[in-house]
């Protein structure tokens, strides 16, 4: 009789575990989903545009590309792309530039940002961590379901970019579209960049109580790291540095020229990602968070 007691309560404890984390995921999806819905939207459309630009005007471009020669600008775009301005290989490698565009990295970044800072950071700023906190639940289960959500929104995101990069050669009707082998590196390599921004946000998000302070914690590190990819060009001493910034394990140029997996790169993209996260979560686990 004790024996069935037991298991009931054990099956009764295991079903309302169940349901405060589908709770937490219904809670997190709730309140994302517009952002994630716009963002989508907004890569797709962009992703499209650019890369039906890109491929019709590659002659125009590359010859332009070209008489720039040792111009400041063209050394910037290599950065960007991840190319060696001396080693250009023409319109092949020109469509490079759809997946590194300013707009594209700031709407990737710009999403998981807004979203990795809304817990705790944000909960507390709003007054609603006493609530969120009094579930009975261990808290690194409310930040395995937030970052689940967030993950998976994030693959959307990339599903909508790669899309919009079919939907564009489509549009061009091109006789040599981009290879899907060659695409899919990018992509693995590109989210594995994305984990990282989203580490570092998580990071600042469990360290301060204010969401603008995280916002701006996360924003900063990404334009330092923006700052030392572009200066190894111009300033030697920035070499010594260049490990540090984010476009060095992400060079969409060569990977689509080669069609080889960056493997190096991404493993320390992933690595780092997950010591951010990992950090993240023994921190917040641990430390006295604010209820007002």
């Amino acid at each position: 009789m004790t024996i069935v007691l037991d298991e009931r309560v054990n099956s009764a404890s295991t079903s309302a575990r169940t349901e405060m984390n589908l709770g937490l995921t219904y809670k997190s999806v709730r309140e994302t989903w517009a952002l994630t819905l716009f963002c989508a939207i907004g890569v797709l459309l962009f992703e499209a545009v650019i890369s039906y630009v890109v491929i019709t005007y590659a002659p125009r471009i590359v010859n332009f590309w070209k008489s720039l020669e040792e111009s400041p600008i063209l050394e910037m775009v290599s950065v960007l792309m991840g190319v060696d301005p001396e080693k250009f290989g023409g319109p092949d490698q020109l469509i490079a530039l759809a997946w590194v565009h300013p707009v594209i990295l700031a709407t990737l970044w710009a999403h998981e940002i807004t979203f990795c800072t809304r817990m705790p950071a944000g909960e507390v700023q709003r007054g609603t961590s006493d609530i969120l906190l009094s579930w009975p639940v261990p808290r690194w289960t409310i930040l395995v379901s937030e970052c689940l959500v967030w993950m998976c929104s994030g693959a959307l995101l990339f599903v909508m970019v790669a899309a919009g990069n079919r939907v564009g050669h489509y549009i061009a009707d091109t006789d040599s579209p981009t290879p899907v082998g060659h695409i899919l590196p990018v992509l693995v390599n590109f989210f594995a960049l994305y984990l990282v921004v989203g580490g570092v946000a998580w990071l600042a998000s469990v360290l301060t109580d204010r969401r603008g302070r995280a916002i701006s914690v996360t924003f900063s590190v990404v334009i330092v790291s923006f700052l030392i990819n572009f200066l190894v060009p111009f300033w030697k001493p920035a070499e010594h540095v260049a490990f540090l910034g984010l476009l060095h394990y992400y060079q969409p140029a060569a990977i689509l020229k080669q069609g080889e997996w960056p493997l190096g790169n991404i493993v320390t993209l992933l690595s780092a990602g997950f010591v951010l996260w990992m950090a993240s979560l023994f921190i917040f686990s641990r430390r006295n968070v604010s209820t007002s």
